[in-house]
């Protein structure tokens, strides 16, 4: 099924949500947040695996500065993040190109992430004055707070092997191969019953709730935290 501003594939066990603004990005704007939480829950109950990527190339840049953004936009971004966190489906990021701003926290809170050869990552100045909810997680997102692994993000765009040493993402792949790699590690997922998966995640997450989660919590994870690798 393809909507106009986010493709979903399924297969068995997993679906592809892949965003689809490539000229802005992927920048989310009102309609990409609506249907990217929709599918979300839709699918929460129905595969086991999510894998969210992007067209063109940017994974996400973020939230739409030219969308008339205001409170409620940033209350739809975080149920975006809250959705990713609290799932019952393993979350895959399938990384391929720029993931800044938003779009760097939604790579950073997927279960599982997997960033493309050319994929880049940052954390840009954003205008807390006018948007003053994001001043205390992105302030503690650039501290390095609560065992988060950027020690310095500057605006300075990391590389993949970079944020694979910081622990950003969890597996960097060749040219051409991000999705292959992506349905490979959703297939291994797979293999085990979704009673375990959700039992993995819930230990992973140990200290989140959906009623009381903090927005510096979701934000925050920690890839160290919640590396299914050595689950697999």
């Amino acid at each position: 099924m393809n909507n106009k501003v986010l493709h979903i594939e399924e297969t068995e066990e997993a679906v592809l949500l892949t965003l689809n603004r490539p000229e802005k990005r992927n920048a989310l704007n009102k309609i990409l947040r609506i249907e990217l939480y929709n599918a979300l829950e839709n699918f929460e109950d129905q595969k086991k695996v999510i894998i969210i990527s992007g067209t063109g190339v940017a994974f996400c840049a973020g939230l739409d500065l030219n969308d008339n953004l205001d409170m409620h936009a940033l209350d739809e971004f975080w149920s975006i993040v809250q959705q990713i966190r609290l799932s019952k489906s393993i979350i895959v990021g399938a990384i391929n190109g720029i993931a800044i701003g938003g779009g760097l926290i939604i790579a950073n809170v997927c279960d599982f992430a997997i960033g493309d050869h050319e994929s880049r990552y940052g954390m840009p100045k954003v205008d807390t004055a006018r948007f003053p909810s994001l001043q205390s997680p992105l302030s503690k997102l650039k501290e390095g707070e609560l065992g988060q692994p950027w020690k310095d993000i500057t605006g300075q765009l990391i590389e993949p092997k970079e944020a694979f040493r910081m622990e950003l993402i969890n597996h960097v792949s060749q040219r051409g191969a991000l999705l292959q790699d992506s349905f490979y590690f959703s297939k291994k997922f797979c293999e085990h019953e979704i009673s375990d998966l959700i039992k993995a995640k819930k230990k992973a997450n140990i200290n989140l709730h959906r009623a009381y989660t903090s927005r510096e919590s979701l934000a925050l994870g920690g890839r160290v935290a919640r590396d299914f690798r050595n689950w697999l």
